[in-house]
């Protein structure tokens, strides 16, 4: 079975200044497993550090046939992404204009804004990148989800590896 990985982007607005997260999310526990900030939309800072923390996260050879589905953004287009998720063996998937194709992504986004990021109130960008680590964090061992029978993803994801051990 492939394993479903949602990545997307969305901008934080602090002070004059426009930041941009990129989330990775794992769509079976609902686990954040890669992201990054930038000060800019460019592959470079967005997407590909994203790509290279789910590397560490997960490991090379556990991508292998995960699919990897995005809005369809220009990030998502570029030559270096797709070259990346090539080597890793992934099946990229695009949105096809119907929203709800992407909504678990639209739904983080407006999570750790709203939850997190605002409530601690970041200054600058190295507090946003601090505070943005400790969001992640929070919401993976933290946030409870109703479709993980109130467990946290991370919970979530222990139970069913102790589970897969033990069979």
């Amino acid at each position: 079975v492939a394993i479903p990985f949602l990545i997307d982007i969305t901008y934080y607005d602090m002070a004059q200044y426009t930041y941009y997260l990129t989330f990775i999310m794992d769509l079976f526990n609902r686990e954040i497993v890669g992201w990054s900030e930038s000060d800019n939309l460019r592959t470079e800072s967005t997407t590909l550090p994203a790509l290279q923390r789910l590397i560490k996260e997960r490991g090379r050879a556990n991508l292998v046939g995960a699919i990897i589905h995005s809005d369809g953004g220009g990030q998502y287009y570029c030559k270096e992404f797709k070259t990346l998720t090539k080597e890793l063996g992934m099946i990229n998937s695009m949105t096809e204009e119907k929203v709800y194709e992407n909504s678990h992504a639209e739904r983080l986004n407006g999570i750790i804004k709203n939850n997190y990021l605002y409530p601690y109130g970041p200054k600058d960008r190295t507090s946003l990148k601090k505070l943005l680590a400790k969001a992640v964090l929070m919401y993976n061992t933290g946030k409870p989800h109703k479709a993980l029978g109130k467990l946290t993803p991370k919970s979530f994801k222990d139970t069913i590896d102790n589970e897969d051990n033990s069979a």
